[in-house]
C-alpha cells in the first residue's frame, strides 16, 4: 500500500473541503474513467468563507484536470456539505448549505447564516446539463447538510442523519427512487444509531455500513453499523470489533473489494473514545477494515510521503485496486492536493471461483505459507501491522525459529498449554515428538472408531479419505486463537485478564467461525472449519445418534472427507452440523 502525489494535475480545483465526488467508468463514451468533483467551500484571503457551485472533472488515464461547460441555463444554489453519487451517466445531489449575510430577519443585519438545502438534482454527464428532479414538497427530507448518501443498488438511494436547519444531529433514514421520484421516510426495527451528523456512509459488498460521526455538542462516536433488510424489514445492527479506530467526525471512507478504508477527521484526543471525548485534533490515520473478518487495522503506508493531517476530504475507489483522496483542511490550511492510494490487486479482490479449484483459495482471514497451510496471523507482517510482546511469544510460529519463552507474568498460561509445540525450521509441519500433541489424521484411534461405527472399511478406502487431517490440535487452537484474538483483547491491545487467555480466544474464534454467514464464508478457511468438526465430531457419540435418530438429523456425517473435498453446496450442512457439536461441547 502506497501513497502517491499527483504533482502535475493540470487545472485543478480551488482548495476546498465539504465538496463531493463520484466516479464514472466512461469509456465507451470517452474512451477514460473519470471522477467528477461538485461544490464545496474555503476561505479567502479576508478569511471570509466562499461556497463553490463549479464542477471539475479529473480523467484517471491522463491524471489531468479539467472543467466542462455547463450548458443548462437552471443550475443549483452552490453550496457545500451536500452528499452526490453516480448511476449511470448521472450524477445526483441532495442537501448541502451556504452561508450569507443575513439582510435583517431573523438574525442582527449582516450576521453570517447558513441556508440549508433538501432538493435533489443530477447532471447529465453526456451532455453537461443540471436537471432539478420535481418531489412533492410535503414527502421529502428536512432541510439538511453534513448527512450522507449512497447507491444501493438497482434505482433506489439511501441517506442518513445530517444538521438540520435547527442546528441539531439528526438520525433518520429516508430512500429515494429515482425513477419514480419518490422520498420513502423509512422506519428501521429495532436499536437505531445515535443522532450525528459528519459521519460516513458506504455500500460494500451489498451492505450498508455507517461509521463514526458527531453529536450536535461535539463528542465524536467510534461506533460501526450495518444496514440489513430482513423480510421486507430495515434493521441496523451494531458490529462490535476490537480493537478499532478513536472515534472521530469529518472522516473519508471508501470501499475496495472486500475491505473499507477510513483516512482522517477529527479524532477524539483524549484516552477515552466514543462520545465521552469533547477535545479533538486533526488526523491522518489510514484504517483498513477487513469484512471478512470485522477487524480494523491500522496501515502503515510504505512511502514518507503521505498526505498530511486533515477533515472533510474526499476518498474514492477508481479502477481495481486503487483510491483517490482530494482536497480537505486542517486548522490553518485548505488543501487542493490530488494523491493516489494503491492497493495490492490480490488484496482487493476476492478469488474466482472459476479461476481456481476450490483447494486453491487464499482466505483473507488467516494468511498462508506458500505450502497452503495457513500461517497464523499474528506472526504475519500483515499491510505493516507486525505482532509484538503477549502474542509473539504466545502463538507457536511455524515457519522460523522456536518463538521467544513467555514473560514471567504470563508463565502460568503455558503450564496450562504445554503441549503448544515449539517448531524447528527444519520441521516446519511436522509434529514435534516432545510436545505429545496427536493429530487427528489415518492413524487416530478415534477417527478408526468414528469410521468404523460408519462401517468405512480403513483398509480398503482411498488413500484420500484416510488421510483427513495434516493439522495437530495446537495448530488448530492457535489458528481459532488468532480468529478469536480481536474480539478477546482490549481497546488497548491487551489480552483479557485470565488464567486461561487462549482457551478463552479458542472459544471466541470457533463462535466467529460458527457464526460466518454461508454466501461470506472464506473458502480459504474450510481447512479449519473441517480439522475442528472432526474433533468435536470423535467426542460425540455418533453411532448411538444414528440408530436412535433418522440418519438426516445425525452429526459428523462429513469426518471422512479432507478439506479439498468439501462441495460448496456441502458448507451450509457442514456449518450446521458444526453449530450443533458446539453446542454439545458446552
Amino acid at each position: 500500500m502506497r501513497w502517491t502525489l499527483i504533482s502535475d494535475a493540470g487545472d485543478a480545483p480551488a482548495p476546498r473541503y465539504g465538496h463531493s465526488v463520484v466516479s464514472l467508468e466512461a469509456r465507451d463514451d470517452w474512451a477514460a474513467e473519470v471522477v467528477v468533483l461538485y461544490g464545496g467551500t474555503t476561505k479567502n484571503a479576508s478569511d471570509k468563507k466562499v461556497v463553490y457551485g463549479d464542477v471539475a472533472v479529473f480523467d484517471v488515464g491522463r491524471e489531468k484536470w479539467w472543467k466542462p461547460e455547463i450548458k443548462s441555463n437552471a443550475s443549483p444554489v452552490a453550496r457545500a456539505f451536500h452528499s452526490a453519487v453516480a448511476i449511470g451517466s448521472k450524477m445526483y445531489m441532495f442537501g448541502g448549505h451556504i452561508a450569507m449575510l443575513d439582510q435583517g430577519g431573523t438574525h442582527e443585519k449582516g450576521t453570517t447564516v447558513r441556508a440549508y438545502f433538501n432538493d435533489i438534482w443530477y447532471l447529465n454527464l453526456d451532455t453537461w446539463e443540471w436537471r432539478e428532479v420535481a418531489v412533492d414538497e410535503d414527502l421529502r427530507p428536512p432541510p439538511r447538510d453534513l448527512s450522507q448518501m449512497t447507491h444501493i443498488g438497482g434505482n433506489r438511494l439511501l441517506i442518513f442523519g445530517g444538521r438540520g436547519e435547527s442546528g441539531k444531529a439528526l438520525n433518520d433514514l429516508w430512500s429515494f427512487d429515482i425513477l419514480r421520484k419518490k422520498w420513502t421516510h423509512m422506519q428501521a426495527v429495532g436499536p437505531t444509531p445515535g443522532v450525528r451528523m459528519k459521519h460516513a456512509l458506504a455500500y460494500v459488498q451489498g451492505r450498508v455500513l455507517l461509521y463514526g460521526g458527531e453529536t450536535s455538542s461535539g463528542s465524536f462516536y467510534d461506533d460501526l453499523w450495518q444496514l440489513r433488510v430482513e423480510m421486507d424489514r430495515w434493521q441496523w445492527r451494531v458490529i462490535k470489533t476490537r480493537p478499532k479506530p478513536p472515534g472521530r467526525s469529518g472522516h473519508a471512507v471508501a470501499g475496495c473489494g472486500t475491505y473499507l478504508l477510513c483516512f482522517g477527521g477529527h479524532v477524539s484526543a483524549s484516552g477515552f473514545s466514543g462520545v465521552f471525548s469533547r477535545t479533538h485534533h486533526y488526523s491522518s490515520d489510514l484504517w483498513l477494515l477487513d469484512l471478512t473478518t470485522g477487524r480494523w487495522i491500522k496501515l502503515k503506508p510504505q512511502d514518507e510521503a503521505t498526505p498530511g493531517e486533515r477533515v472533510c476530504p474526499t476518498l474514492l475507489k477508481v479502477g481495481a485496486s486503487r483510491l483517490m483522496l482530494f482536497g480537505g483542511r486542517d486548522k490553518m490550511n485548505v488543501f487542493s492536493d490530488t494523491w493516489w492510494l494503491e492497493m495490492d490487486p490480490g488484496d482487493s479482490q476476492p478469488p474466482s471461483p472459476s479461476a481456481r479449484s476450490i483447494s486453491s483459495f487464499a482466505s483473507g482471514m488467516l494468511p498462508t505459507h506458500a505450502s497452503g497451510v495457513p500461517r497464523p496471523r499474528s506472526q504475519s507482517n500483515l499491510m505493516g501491522e507486525q505482532a509484538t510482546g503477549f502474542w509473539a511469544s504466545m502463538v507457536p510460529n511455524l515457519y522460523g525459529s522456536t518463538p521467544s519463552a513467555p514473560p514471567e507474568s504470563e508463565k502460568s498460561w503455558e503450564g496450562s498449554h504445554g503441549r503448544i509445540p515449539r517448531y524447528k525450521s527444519s520441521d516446519s509441519l511436522r509434529l514435534d515428538s516432545e510436545t505429545g500433541a496427536t493429530p487427528i489424521g489415518a492413524g487416530s484411534a478415534q477417527l478408526q472408531d468414528l469410521m468404523s461405527q460408519f462401517d468405512l472399511d480403513i483398509k480398503r478406502a482411498p488413500q484420500d479419505v484416510t488421510g483427513t487431517s495434516p493439522f495437530c490440535d495446537a495448530e488448530i487452537d492457535s489458528a481459532l486463537a488468532t480468529i478469536g484474538r480481536p474480539i478477546s483483547i482490549d481497546n488497548d491491545g491487551n489480552p483479557p485478564e485470565s488464567p486461561d487467555i487462549f482457551s478463552q480466544c479458542v472459544k471466541a474464534g470457533r463462535r466467529i467461525l460458527s457464526r460466518m454467514p454461508v454466501s461470506e464464508f472464506p473458502v480459504g478457511n474450510l481447512w479449519l472449519l473441517m480439522s475442528d468438526y472432526r474433533r468435536l465430531a470423535s467426542n460425540y457419540d455418533v453411532l448411538k445418534a444414528w440408530r436412535e435418530g433418522s440418519p438426516g438429523d445425525c452429526l459428523g456425517r462429513f469426518v471422512h472427507m479432507k478439506h479439498e473435498e468439501v462441495r460448496l453446496r456441502d458448507v451450509p450442512v457442514i456449518l450446521g452440523e458444526y453449530k450443533r457439536l458446539l453446542e454439545i461441547e458446552l
